[in-house]
């Protein structure tokens, strides 16, 4: 009787451990399920180090097959799963610029009905965006321009670097292109932007900040209310050293991962997708 008990109670403690060990190594070791990276990146491969190979990268493309249709075929599929639960997903994005060369990723969300939260700093490209946007299909209604840049200061007012040679347009909190105009604007923590939406809860973040990405997204983590089925984030500038820091991708994968995110690389972005999304409850 004792032996039986005895065997129960190692038995217990043996599935504690092992269950605590699985838990270590899925926060060491996130799940990178797909690696796409054209080789003209200088920054590639990111991921395919020697404790990676084979074991989290499942996939691996070249600059000769490498199709940006392809690498987003995950994300078509978790925003086409969102539409088919009935729901009209409400995205965040942070950056958009005039999403001049996000037609496709757009036009998809407008057929989803997506109500999208838009917090970009230049007013000057207010009405480029608010043309893209009609023309991807989204009604008038369904998105909001928030003038702010993001920031994890206290909130009030920061020096903004505007540049608009004709050629380009680009604006960012690091004057990174020289000839930059210098404005003052509006800046929101993610706890305050998250206020100002309310009860609005955000199912689709994307990020583009010029190397502000990894720092804003550990703000909003932090917030427990926070999570979104989908989020996209450029990781080029932290590759780069550029910005504020931090400039260690791992930490945030390995969070991600754990919060039961699979991640996809796609060129300059990284893609984090709740699994039961994509693969359902099983997963």
């Amino acid at each position: 009787m004792c032996s039986k008990r005895c065997c129960s109670v190692c038995c217990a403690i043996l599935a504690v451990l092992v269950a605590a060990l699985v838990m270590k190594f899925q926060q060491i070791k996130p799940r990178i399920l797909e690696y796409h990276c054209p080789a003209h990146l200088s920054e590639c491969p990111l991921f395919s180090r020697t404790g990676f190979e084979g074991e989290l990268v499942l996939i691996i493309t070249s600059m000769d097959n490498f199709r940006k249709d392809k690498a987003d075929a995950n994300w078509s599929t978790a925003i086409e799963s969102l539409h088919k639960q009935g729901r009209e997903p409400v995205m965040l994005v942070l950056g958009p610029n005039t999403l001049a060369e996000d037609a496709a990723e757009f036009r998809l969300l407008a057929k989803a009905s997506a109500k999208l939260f838009l917090v970009e700093a230049n007013e000057r490209l207010n009405g480029n965006l608010t043309a893209n946007l009609l023309q991807y299909g989204h009604p008038r209604q369904n998105f909001e321009i928030i003038n702010a840049a993001m920031t994890d200061q206290p909130s009030g007012n920061l020096t903004f670097y505007l540049v608009d040679d004709g050629k380009q347009t680009e604006s960012s909190l690091e004057n990174y292109f020289g000839s930059s105009v210098a404005v003052s604007v509006r800046s929101l923590t993610p706890k305050n932007l998250l206020e100002e939406l309310g009860s609005t809860a955000v199912d689709i973040l994307h990020t583009d900040l010029e190397g502000y990405d990894l720092r804003i997204l550990w703000e909003f983590f932090h917030e427990e209310s926070f999570a979104p089925e989908i989020v996209k984030f450029e990781w080029l500038f932290a590759s780069q050293h550029k910005g504020p820091g931090p400039y260690e991708m791992m930490p945030m994968l390995n969070m991600l991962s754990s919060r039961g995110y699979d991640l996809h690389q796609d060129a300059y972005d990284m893609i984090a997708i709740r699994r039961d999304l994509l693969f359902g409850e099983a997963a």
